[in-house]
């Protein structure tokens, strides 16, 4: 198949291979985490943590919105929760920090009547008083931090990549064989 496609055109084949491997690469990554953590200095111990994960057209450091929120977990010694960003009913505010520290404005949200989560830009934070977490667990320090993940190629595209260079370097190999190389 490939003996009869001219080199330039090959050439084109395996650029445009590396191109959609690169593009699966950009739409591999489909949201935005934020981790979160807390000292607890009231009913739970220790230090809490939260993962927020929001849609991938958030900017980080701008205000989140209510409809940018995929889902919100909190775990502390008292309990855990997760919540689905359908339940940020109330709303959802707050600006969180470009990529780590305390959050820019008030983190507020109330989660169609299970939690709430609070976390004022001095770092004091509380959450609970819904059904999920009946009590309130709170703290200080409250820190966000932004989880970049290295996005993963789309693997169909990188497959055909492989096989294309593969099929490329076999066609090399054969045309140089039948030119007369060292096995004729």
């Amino acid at each position: 198949m490939f003996a009869s496609i001219k080199p330039y055109v090959q050439k084109a084949l395996v650029i445009l291979c590396l191109v959609l491997c690169s593009l699966g690469a950009v739409k591999a990554n489909a949201s935005i985490i934020y981790n979160w953590t807390g000292e607890c200095t009231g009913r739970c111990t220790g230090f809490a943590t939260g993962v927020l994960e929001l849609v991938d057209t958030y900017t980080p450091g701008t205000a989140v919105n209510t409809g940018e929120v995929i889902s919100w977990s909190y775990v502390s010694s008292s309990g855990s929760y997760t919540i689905p960003g359908d339940l940020a009913l109330g709303f959802w505010s707050g600006a969180l920090p470009v990529f780590s520290g305390p959050s820019l404005t008030h983190v507020n949200t109330i989660f169609g009547g299970v939690a709430v989560f609070n976390n004022f830009t001095d770092g004091v934070w509380n959450t609970g008083g819904g059904p999920i977490l009946p009590n309130v667990d709170f703290g200080i320090s409250g820190s966000w931090s932004l989880h970049t993940e290295i996005p993963e190629p789309d693997p169909l595209s990188c497959l055909t990549l492989t096989l294309l260079l593969l099929a490329r370097i076999r066609l090399k190999h054969r045309q140089f064989n039948d030119n007369g190389g060292p096995n004729n």
